[in-house]
C-alpha cells in the first residue's frame, strides 16, 4: 500500500483490490488511510452522512443483489431501495465505519416500508470488525429512527460494520422500503 502511491498507471480495479487485500490481512487502519486518500472522506466524522457509496466495499457498503433479496441506491443515490421475497433474509447492507468513540448516535429516515409482518423484519445491527455477533440492534420503522449505539464495557473496537437486515416471512408479502442517508455522531 505504501508503494501504491509511487505508481502513475494503475488498473481500474487496483485500489478495491488493495483495499480488500489489506482488509483480509487485517490492515484495516492502513486500508481505511488509503481509502480516504482515494476519496477524501474519513468514514465515522461526527456529524457525517453516510451515502450509499459502493466503490470500494466493505469500506463503502456492500450489497446483496441475488433473485428476491436485492438492494441498491436509487437513481440519484439519495436512497437505498430494498426489495425481499418471501422466504428469503438475511444481511442486505454493510459497510465499515471507523469510530473511536464507544457510543454512535445513528439517524436515518425509512419510507414506502409495506410492513411484510409485526415481527423483526428490518432492523440496522453494529458489530465490531472481526467479530460474528452484533453489540446493539434497532429495529427500524417507518420514520425517522435515531438510537445510540452502545458498545458494552467489556468490549473495545476502533472499526465496527454498520449492517441492515431485513427478512419477509414464507407465506407473507414481500418487503420493500426506502432507506435515506445515514447520519453519524459520536457522543
Amino acid at each position: 500500500a505504501k508503494a501504491r502511491s509511487s505508481l502513475t498507471f494503475l488498473p481500474e480495479d487496483f485500489n478495491k483490490r488493495l483495499i480488500s487485500g489489506l482488509l483480509k490481512a487485517d490492515n484495516v487502519a492502513e486500508a481505511m488511510d488509503l481509502y480516504a486518500s482515494l476519496t477524501g472522506a474519513h468514514v465515522g466524522e461526527s456529524g457525517a452522512a453516510l451515502g450509499w457509496e459502493s466503490d470500494f466495499p466493505p469500506i463503502d457498503w456492500l450489497y446483496e443483489d441475488a433473485g428476491g433479496f436485492r438492494a441498491r441506491p436509487s437513481g440519484d443515490a439519495e436512497l437505498l431501495e430494498l426489495e425481499v421475497s418471501p422466504g428469503k433474509g438475511g444481511v442486505i447492507a454493510s459497510r465499515l465505519i471507523k469510530a473511536s468513540d464507544r457510543d454512535i448516535l445513528v439517524g436515518v429516515i425509512v419510507s414506502d416500508f409495506n410492513k411484510a409482518d409485526t415481527s423483526q423484519t428490518l432492523r440496522m445491527e453494529m458489530r465490531c470488525w472481526g467479530e460474528s455477533d452484533p453489540f446493539d440492534s434497532l429495529r427500524l420503522q417507518t420514520g425517522l429512527n435515531e438510537h445510540t449505539f452502545s458498545m458494552p464495557e467489556s468490549w473495545e473496537c476502533e472499526y465496527r460494520y454498520i449492517e441492515i437486515y431485513a427478512r419477509a416471512f414464507r407465506g407473507k408479502a414481500p418487503l420493500a422500503a426506502k432507506i435515506s442517508k445515514f447520519r453519524i455522531e459520536p457522543q
